[in-house]
């Protein structure tokens, strides 16, 4: 539903309230709010009306927009408070609004991952909102792990490409999937982790039940690119679409995907309209002519037209769609 963001609240509810009936500062501030149109809200506007479940489906959309940018995006209290609000919404609201509740997901994820970015008051104000949202709105466990955490795998995996990982293996978590895993082919639960192994510098998804915490974290840095390089998904891919990750130097992981289309640019006239995840992960879309011969040496051209690069290293890197 497209909201006109000229309006007001009680333009879009056609509802005025009249003015408060309560002697108390708060109450005449969400008056006040229910008549100033939503394109001039601040974040402290919608974290104070938000935290009260007033105007929800049409402010809820608005902060999206703000905690996609930032996830700690602030008011005039911490970082992460307009978060926090968005976390104490009424469960009642997210049984008719289910896609909204699904992007607060996908900012949770972002938040997770950005955790350390937060001083220890903000970061235990964080951790609370998010034990409220997971446990009023999912059947499902907390996560165990936080992205930089050490672990080691404790139990044997058969082998497989996809799902890897070797018994007494040490790895870093990066990144946390949205997928949680009733029960595998192999028996194990959990929620389902991007596991980077450093001794033969591989990357693998694994069900948290198979991981133990070592106790250890790792900086950020050691996580972030040191050449220009690039992964192509080991299955998905045809004749007319390659998808796969990168990494630039000092750079995290974004994915790409190449797709033939009905355009008439010139063979290396590449469109890129490039989105973010609320997680930070870019994704970017290359449209290419139907002509074009798409393989790894175009697309490598292309990426190093477009990053400045000089060559790309082919590595063995964590699938696109795992960072979704």
């Amino acid at each position: 539903m497209e909201i006109d963001r000229r309006k007001t609240l009680t333009e879009l509810e056609d509802k005025d309230w009249g003015p408060p009936t309560f002697d108390s500062h708060l109450v005449a501030t969400i008056h006040q709010l229910r008549h100033k149109p939503l394109d001039e809200f601040t974040v402290e506007d919608l974290r104070i009306t938000i935290g009260q479940n007033v105007g929800l489906k049409h402010l809820l959309p608005i902060a999206l927009e703000r905690l996609n940018n930032d996830p700690f995006t602030e008011g005039d209290f911490y970082r992460g408070d307009l978060l926090n609000a968005v976390l104490g919404i009424k469960p009642s609201f997210w049984s008719d609004y289910p896609e909204l509740r699904r992007m607060v997901s996908e900012v949770v994820q972002g938040a997770e991952a950005r955790r350390q970015e937060l001083d220890e008051v903000e970061a235990e104000a964080l951790e609370q909102g998010l034990k409220s949202f997971q446990l009023t709105h999912s059947s499902h466990p907390l996560p165990t792990f936080l992205p930089l955490q050490k672990v080691v795998v404790i139990e044997r995996l058969p082998p497989d490409p996809g799902d890897g990982g070797i018994l007494g293996e040490h790895g870093v978590i990066i990144w946390r999937t949205s997928c949680f895993v009733e029960k595998s082919r192999c028996g194990a639960s959990g929620w389902l982790y991007v596991v980077h192994f450093p001794q033969p510098d591989a990357y693998n998804r694994i069900e948290e039940s198979r991981l133990m915490p070592t106790g250890e974290d790792v900086p950020l840095a050691n996580c972030l690119g040191r050449h220009f390089e690039i992964s192509y998904d080991r299955d998905g891919s045809g004749p007319d679409a390659i998808g796969g990750t990168f990494r630039i130097p000092g750079g995290f992981w974004n994915t790409f995907e190449f797709r033939k289309a009905a355009v008439e640019e010139p063979s290396y006239g590449i469109r890129i309209p490039m989105r973010f995840y609320s997680s930070g992960i870019g994704k970017y879309d290359f449209v290419v002519p139907q002509a074009a011969l798409l393989d790894c040496h175009y697309i490598e051209e292309a990426m190093s037209k477009v990053f400045e690069a000089t060559g790309w290293q082919r590595i063995s890197g964590p699938q696109s769609s795992w960072l979704c």
